[in-house]
């Protein structure tokens, strides 16, 4: 039974209000059991009446999707304020892969748990998830392995798609992106069509989007038209940008003439713009930023059908199927080749002590080589060049099909079953362009010579290498096309995933038990398989091409769970009432093990209007197959401590290790850019933690229309799953003479990092905790009805120890790059305002993050910057006419705020964080039947 009164107000403000924000409502309890029907909240699976429960709940409604003019779901959720980190998106072109992610709590997109109408999915990328599918977005902001499984350490998004559309809904929508010079425009086309009859009802989809590139060149920020350097913090501080005085203009060492280490001569050598030879200058860089992509290109196509009938008067059939397609690419300057890490000619050299080894370079009887040492041909031991008669581009094709068929039913009046079985397969067909076979470029860097006939051939006159042509490293421009013919290789990766999950819940009430109400209970069982496989392409897996070096990973894991979930009234008294809510789960993986996670939850209204809440709860998450298996190479960005510069101006740095590992006394690295393999480990285990929410929600009957949240959180995990970044391992090495660090670095006869290796582990603990506030305010006057709500997220505190027996570190209101290179912005909120009068409406919405320090290295440093608070603008209005058409307008980053210089970002500003495309409109029209 329900009190009639509060749930009826709960349902109403629940759908009144769309925007981001928590329906803080008014607890229902018990009276007329016929009056409002019972649902499933995200983070119960006991189907209630209550729709404000233990749990923090965020709401999106299809009104604030329309209105924000964002077709990607992901992007979306990621700029609410519950959000944090640096998580993958379109607008990420280096280490992108055309997916878009979402950080709740900044706890990294594998530890939100993603979920369709309740169901897991078998990729978190939202790219699969159109929004015109969308009817709400449900986000639980607390941990809830007890009630999901593993995976929902910080909670849980939970996409509930449309069933009860009836008729046709046609619509298109084009964005654009205002300040770029070219390109930036997004179409996308949807159609809806939908049935509902007596016992059932059937709705179907489709929904295309083409997205264009924007470079950096065509945005008008001067941070995106070259790399900057810091060169001094403190001059940063007191002046801000100014070239010259505080950051100088920098760039890569692998330049288009080269750059070259000559047998017999001293330093590294370069040629100009005429060929002739010239000792390279420390300001020779290669500018790469205007040829990168700032916002990546992708098509997608999504196709769904829901549909669900009634067997009989009892039981139910329900079945949901989608299928998403995706290409897109992400285009890198031109390759940066270089040796020893990337293939060249082997020769062998003798060092000082007497022993030899043997290097990657061009042989001095090479046709092109310009190189002469006492008159004498010299082999080049070492190149750099960036090879920029050719693009770096990688292109996916990715595929995605998901089926769930349920059925679902009732025993009696208090008790109903579901039994669902869910399947997701996943493929992706990766291609990586501007990369160059090993076998080949040494035959193409060998020895060559030109023949009687002006031909120039690969090899010596008594042995030459047919088919092969020479290379001209020497100079930018004179790679030909049947030079790069010759040498290049397209390589082609193959990513597949597969999930079988089934599940049988029994959900029902005991009467008579307690003399405050009924008891909630639902018992369930789970089966679920994952298989993910990872196949690198063979050049790849062998080293024997340019770039990328990996090792394909394969596996996968079963579990077998069992859940219960008990809610229990212990007090209703007049307006108060008293409710406890326990959740108890066993998971039984093949792999790790058992474990058993809890979560108790409190529900107390000391009166009408007033509702306070807790959680208490523990999260486990198992690691998934990448983090087991595989190894893959990435280039992270870090400053070398050997270099002589760093020496000089550093003390703690042990030089004799330095000296040890055969790094020179004038030593300067040639590229920030080093070479680093991330290795997964089999011997992982699952990580492990404590969640605690205290909260209260209040709506008030003297003031119909405004209900208030706020909420405080905390997530304390431990055993974090994670790799150390390049400059702690550095740091423990040089600084702190851990010689298990050095052993992991491996460097070049010249004293060049070419290799760290980084695998992955149990390194330490993540603690987090904050506050959230929600307020809607809604009123009617004679000229509309008016809207308001601000949702806001203050980051009390982020922990971090990096590995175990570390010290713990703060990082929060900070980007550090021994922590992650992700921004904890301390403060986020959204205010928005809706007018709505007859058939127009009008939104306004204001953005608000608050400053935060860039730290390079630990925090005590005094290498920091700040980068001060934002506030972007958004504007939106739609009309609908009589004739079934809606039209809408917008304008986003209304005044056009510049994103923020970061040098410790590898774009110089954090793309996932900031506005980086400027000010931006969309139009839509759609066409209901």
């Amino acid at each position: 039974m329900i009190r009639t009164k509060n749930a009826v107000n709960a349902v109403r403000l629940a759908l009144t209000f769309g925007a981001a924000s928590t329906a803080a409502l008014t607890p229902v309890t018990h009276a007329a059991e016929e009056d409002v029907e019972r649902i499933e909240v995200t983070g119960s699976r006991i189907k209630q009446t209550d729709i404000e429960g233990a749990n923090p709940v965020t709401v999106i409604g299809q009104d604030l999707i329309k209105s924000s003019g964002i077709t990607d779901i992901g992007d979306l959720i990621q700029s609410l304020p519950a959000m944090s980190g640096s998580p993958i998106g379109t607008t990420t072109n280096n280490g992108g892969n055309g997916g878009v992610f979402v950080s709740l709590r900044g706890m990294d997109e594998k530890r939100t748990l993603i979920l369709i109408d309740g169901k897991r999915v078998v990729t978190n990328d939202f790219q699969t998830i159109p929004a015109a599918m969308i009817k709400r977005v449900e986000i639980l902001k607390d941990g809830a392995s007890a009630i999901y499984g593993a995976d929902a350490v910080a909670g849980v998004v939970n996409i509930i798609t449309r069933k009860d559309f009836e008729g046709v809904e046609l619509t298109y929508q084009h964005n654009n992106a205002l300040e770029a010079d070219e390109g930036g425009n997004q179409h996308t086309y949807s159609a809806v069509f939908g049935r509902a009859w007596d016992n059932g009802y059937t709705n179907f989809g489709a929904e295309y989007v083409e997205q264009e590139e924007v470079f950096n060149r065509d945005l008008p920020w001067k941070i995106l038209q070259a790399p900057f350097w810091m060169k001094d913090y403190a001059k940063y501080r007191q002046f801000g940008f100014v070239e010259g005085v505080s950051v100088t203009r920098g760039g890569s060492s692998r330049i288009p003439n080269g750059n070259f280490v000559v047998e017999g001569m001293d330093g590294s050598q370069t040629l100009d713009d005429d060929g002739n030879i010239i000792p390279l200058a420390s300001d020779n860089r290669y500018n790469y930023q205007p040829v990168n992509y700032m916002q990546t290109p992708y098509e997608k196509l999504n196709l769904w059908v829901n549909s669900g009938f009634d067997i009989n008067d009892e039981i139910r059939f329900k079945t949901m199927i989608r299928h998403s397609n995706r290409k897109s690419e992400q285009l890198l300057a031109p390759t940066p080749f270089t040796t020893p890490s990337d293939p060249g000619y082997k020769i062998t050299i003798t060092n000082p002590d007497g022993t030899t080894s043997v290097v990657d370079g061009i042989s001095k009887d090479n046709f092109y080589n310009p190189f002469r040492v006492n008159g004498k041909r010299a082999n080049v031991l070492s190149v750099n060049r960036r090879i920029v008669e050719d693009e770096r581009r990688y292109i996916q094709n990715s595929s995605m099909t998901q089926a769930v068929a349920t059925l679902e039913g009732e025993i009696n009046d208090s008790w109903s079953w579901e039994f669902f079985y869910n399947k997701a397969y996943r493929t992706e067909h990766s291609k990586d362009f501007g990369q160059f076979s090993g076998e080949r470029l040494a035959n193409a860097m060998g020895p060559s010579f030109q023949d009687d006939k002006g031909n120039i051939l690969c090899g010596t006159p008594d042995k030459v290498i047919k088919g092969c042509v020479p290379i001209n490293m020497f100079g930018a421009g004179n790679i030909s096309q049947e030079m790069l013919k010759y040498v290049k290789a397209t390589l082609v990766d193959v990513y597949e995933d597969e999930m079988d999950h089934f599940s049988g819940t029994i959900m029902g009430e005991l009467h008579d038990i307690m003399p405050a109400g009924s008891i909630g209970v639902a018992f369930g069982y789970e089966y679920r398989k994952e298989e993910r496989a990872v196949y690198y392409d063979s050049g790849k897996q062998h080293g024997t091409v340019t770039g990328t070096k990996a090792t394909n990973g394969v596996g996968g894991y079963k579990v077998n769970s069992l859940m219960t979930e008990i809610a229990i009234p212990l007090l209703d008294q007049d307006d108060m009432r008293f409710d406890a809510n326990l959740g108890l789960r066993y998971d039984d993986f093949n792999t790790f093990g058992s474990n058993v996670s809890h979560q108790l939850g409190l529900k107390f209204q000391p009166m009408d209007g007033l509702l306070l809440r807790a959680t208490l709860g523990e999260v486990f998450r198992a690691p998934n197959v990448d983090e087991l298996v595989g190894t893959v190479v990435s280039n992270p960005t870090a400053t070398d401590p050997c270099n002589a510069s760093e020496i000089q101006k550093d003390s703690t740095i042990r030089k004799d290790i330095c000296i040890a590992q055969g790094v020179p006394f004038d030593h300067e690295q040639a590229n920030r850019q080093l070479t680093e393999t991330w290795a997964g480990n089999i011997n992982l285990d699952p990580e492990e933690g404590d969640t605690l929410t205290i909260g209260a929600a209040w709506s008030p009957d003297f003031l119909e229309g405004l209900s208030v949240t706020l909420d405080y959180w905390q997530i304390e995990l431990e055993k974090a799953i994670a790799r150390r970044q390049a400059p702690a391992i550095l740091d423990k090495c040089y600084k702190e003479g851990d010689q298990s660090f050095c052993d992991l670095i491996k460097r070049d006869p010249f004293g060049e990092v070419i290799d760290i290796d980084n695998k992955m582990d149990n390194l330490g603990e993540i603690n987090v905790k904050g506050v959230d506030l929600e307020l809607k305010y809604a009123f009617e006057t004679s000229v509309g009805e008016w809207k308001t709500s601000l949702s806001w997220t203050h980051l009390l505190k982020r922990e971090q120890r990096n590995e175990p027996g570390s010290k713990i570190v703060e990082v929060t209101g900070g980007y550090y790059n021994s922590y992650g290179d992700e921004s904890y912005i301390q403060d986020k909120a959204i205010l928005g305002f809706g007018w709505f009068y007859e058939d127009l409406t009008i939104n306004y919405k204001i953005e608000y993050l608050s400053g935060l320090d860039a730290v390079d290295g630990e925090p005590e440093d005094k290498d920091f910057f700040t980068i001060g608070s934002f506030v972007y603008h958004d504007i939106s209005a739609d009309y609908s006419f009589q004739t079934g058409t809606t039209a809408s307008f917008g304008l986003t980053n209304l005044f056009n705020k510049e994103p923020p210089y970061n040098p410790l970002n590898t774009n110089d500003t954090d793309s996932s964080a900031y506005r980086v495309l400027g000010r931006s409109m969309f139009f839509r029209v759609t066409q209901k039947f």
